[in-house]
């Protein structure tokens, strides 16, 4: 009965493929986001799991959908990229979440994203924007460089010639101009 309890056992019983469908059951109905985020984590090697991980990307705690994108980022199938591909562009999104959805968009080099990660950038432009902002933002320039697209360094070339952008993030755009020298 008690949730740290479940969430052990379900991170003890990763792989185990006998206690598949109870540790799915933990990851998509347990009322605990702890214990549903550790079963997300414990289904990582488990191929009839892949539902289960796509599913936990729309979960409505955040420690959850962060746990399933980083699974899903580390596997070798791009399924739930729709999903993630939402949770990138949503403004409200929480940090950790967009963090991960950026993650995912390197392991998989998805270059349809450029777009997304030029917004991720643009709302850390203001001088107030929060700390974790201001991070995804320069997680999100990394992505762009990784990307190397066409598209992908014309958006770094936009957010380089945009008034107003914090020191912070042109910093990161300084540390890409001297990697490609």
């Amino acid at each position: 009965p008690y949730p740290r309890v479940r969430s052990r056992a379900a991170t003890a019983l990763s792989g185990d493929s006998e206690t598949l469908v109870q540790r799915a059951t933990l990851a998509r109905r347990d009322t605990w986001p702890m214990v549903r985020a550790e079963a997300v984590i414990s289904l990582r090697t488990e191929g009839d799991a892949i539902p289960v991980l796509v599913a936990s990307v729309d979960d409505s705690m955040s420690v959850v959908r962060s746990a399933a994108i980083e699974v899903l980022a580390a596997s070798s199938h791009d399924q739930g990229w729709e999903r993630i591909h939402r949770r990138l562009r949503a403004r409200n999104e929480w940090p950790q979440v967009t963090a991960a959805a950026i993650g995912y968009v390197v392991s998989h080099c998805r270059t349809d994203s450029v777009d997304a990660l030029l917004h991720i950038v643009m709302r850390a432009a203001p001088s107030n924007a929060p700390t974790e902002d201001l991070n995804n933002a320069a997680r999100a320039i990394e992505a762009l460089r990784a990307l190397g697209t066409s598209d992908a360094q014309a958006a770094v070339e936009q957010v380089r010639s945009t008034d107003g952008v914090p020191p912070t993030l042109k910093m990161a755009l300084e540390q890409l101009s001297l990697i490609h020298i």
